[in-house]
């Protein structure tokens, strides 16, 4: 099955101690305090715009297309090529998101995930202005495996 994501973009490192949306909408942001890719009890959490006004299509626009058993590949800066299979993909309202089960979620030994945030549900259009807000979060987790 091929992959439904297919994007190349520079995944930037965080450093924050809080969960901040990318600066840019081309880019894909790494939350390095949570997670390391490669490195087994460990959740990687990265983010990225679906789509953001005036520019079109984010880095995570096809994230509500992945189904489970999709296959995801991450290239790291050592070149190492990581493999991930889809596990879910949620679309949850913020109000009953608990961020909480996201950046730190129960792992079996020697599990590693990979877990993808973007926005998704109904966008809310600002009263005074351009731009808007969406409603809820798509979550996709995918567990990492070799072949």
């Amino acid at each position: 099955m091929s992959p439904p994501i297919e994007t190349r973009h520079t995944v930037l490192i965080g450093g924050k101690e809080f969960f901040d949306v990318p600066t840019h909408p081309s880019r894909v942001a790494w939350y390095d305090q949570f997670g390391t890719l490669g490195r087994q009890g460990s959740t990687t959490l990265m983010a990225a715009h679906i789509n953001y006004l005036g520019y079109g299509a984010g880095p995570f626009a096809k994230l509500t297309s992945a189904v489970v058993g999709d296959t995801l590949t991450v290239t790291d800066t050592q070149g190492r090529t990581l493999m991930y299979s889809v596990q879910g993909v949620q679309v949850i309202k913020l109000s009953a998101l608990d961020m909480n089960s996201v950046v730190y979620p129960a792992l079996g030994a020697g599990k590693e995930r990979l877990t993808l945030i973007s926005c998704g549900g109904t966008f809310v259009p600002n009263r005074s202005g351009p731009g808007g807000q969406y409603e809820s979060r798509v979550i996709l987790v995918a567990e990492r495996y070799v072949e």
